[in-house]
């Protein structure tokens, strides 16, 4: 399974020849049992864009639910090794990559990080366009450790803030330091939205992670 929704195939099959005679694109199943016509079947070749078959399953997806696009990831997510106890936890996450998703195969690779105990951390991840050493990284994330866990909720707004005024009093750009807890969290440099990620990981994993990095960060500052 390539990761395509039957709705966005037969919607983009059925555009290969046929022109409905009107700009619109998108058609229900029903839809296009009314409009279809072999009047209106072109007599020119085909042309198999597979980048806008792309473009018709991230339509499709982006109509589902919450709840419907946690289903139809769900396979994807098992067949990659990810065990989804919690129905309700993946309905939420799917709703950090409803936008970004183009294909279902993409979900393991997009939120695999918020099902795993921990996440690989490789020293060259962190960093960014300014040149930190592994010590300065690793002191500024415990300056985030220590902001963090000192918010008396965990949400959005509160860790936003925190980290925002905590860039500003280290005297770092603020995306510079975020991109460290991405890092930190996730694993990687592009991810889904950190703050809403932060929330659902949790306090305890996402501090856990923050630990686990500065561990990292100092054995590479030692040369270990």
């Amino acid at each position: 399974d390539m990761g395509y929704m039957p709705e966005a195939l037969v919607n983009f099959l059925a555009l290969l020849g046929w022109n409905p005679g009107t700009e619109q694109e998108i058609f229900s199943m029903d839809q296009l049992v009314e409009a279809f016509s072999v009047e209106t079947l072109s007599r020119s070749d085909a042309v198999f864009d597979i980048k806008k078959l792309d473009w018709f399953n991230g339509v499709y997806i982006r109509n589902l639910t919450p709840k419907e696009l946690a289903a139809r990831v769900r396979p994807f997510m098992e067949k990659a090794g990810y065990a989804i106890g919690d129905e309700a936890f993946l309905e939420q996450a799917v709703t950090l990559v409803t936008d970004r998703l183009g294909k279902l195969t993409e979900a393991p690779d997009m939120l695999g990080f918020l099902f795993e105990d921990q996440v690989d951390l490789a020293r060259e991840s962190f960093g960014g366009k300014a040149k930190f050493t592994s010590a300065d990284i690793a002191r500024a994330l415990a300056a985030c450790e220590a902001a963090l866990s000192g918010l008396a909720e965990w949400t959005h707004e509160g860790i936003e803030a925190s980290l925002r005024a905590l860039a500003e009093s280290l005297g770092w750009k603020v995306g510079d330091l975020l991109m460290q807890v991405r890092v930190a969290i996730t694993g990687r440099r592009v991810t889904p939205p950190l703050f809403e990620s932060l929330v659902l990981l949790g306090r305890e994993r996402s501090l856990s992670r923050i630990a686990r990095a500065i561990a990292v960060l100092e054995e590479s500052a030692h040369g270990r």
